[in-house]
């Protein structure tokens, strides 16, 4: 804990220097290594504040070429803890960063987007994402199965939502999109 502390004071609470990032990102190395041996309440504690050191880490040093992959881990986390507004902002920073992305982190990021837009009921988006997803995925992907079926169910949600709204034509719509999609997804799986 002690060296949470200071590598957390080295990178922020001292003037910038060159390591100062270095010192930001041995804190999140210190912090997993703390934690990994923790159980229940102390552990979901220690790893809030994990959380919090990975945020502060990306915003201070945006150009650290490690932030991209603290990003996509810490969205995961956030997903998992069912923050899915924090998951969702996390991920979509990872998404709209410039420059060459890796594959990999990418469709981490796609999904934690996608379903955390589902989960805060955004299907529009969710669906545009699963879109996104699903053209990134090979459609043997173990993940690939999944992510058809939660566009078809984004698609029922948006008819849903329609209904609900008395708007009976823009509700048949998407529920006919539902049975389209469903149609090609068997196709490709």
């Amino acid at each position: 804990m002690a060296a949470v502390t200071e590598f957390e004071k080295t990178a922020y609470q001292y003037p910038a220097h060159k390591k100062s990032s270095k010192a930001a990102y041995a804190a999140l190395l210190a912090y997993n290594a703390l934690t990994k041996p923790m159980k229940g309440e102390e552990k979901s504690q220690w790893r809030s504040k994990a959380i919090l050191s990975s945020l502060r880490f990306t915003n201070t040093y945006p150009q650290d070429p490690r932030v991209p992959a603290v990003l996509v881990k810490t969205s995961e986390e956030l997903y998992a803890n069912k923050d899915y507004l924090k998951a969702s902002e996390t991920a979509n920073a990872y998404l709209e960063r410039k420059g060459k992305k890796k594959k990999k982190l990418y469709i981490t990021a796609l999904t934690v987007y996608g379903y955390s837009q589902f989960e805060l009921n955004q299907y529009e988006a969710a669906e545009d994402t699963y879109r996104t997803l699903l053209q990134q995925l090979n459609n043997k992907d173990k993940q690939y199965k999944a992510v058809y079926n939660r566009l078809a169910a984004a698609i029922y949600k948006q008819g849903e939502n329609a209904k609900n709204a008395k708007d009976y034509k823009l509700a048949s719509y998407h529920f006919l999109r539902v049975g389209k999609t469903t149609q090609i997804g068997r196709a490709h799986v």
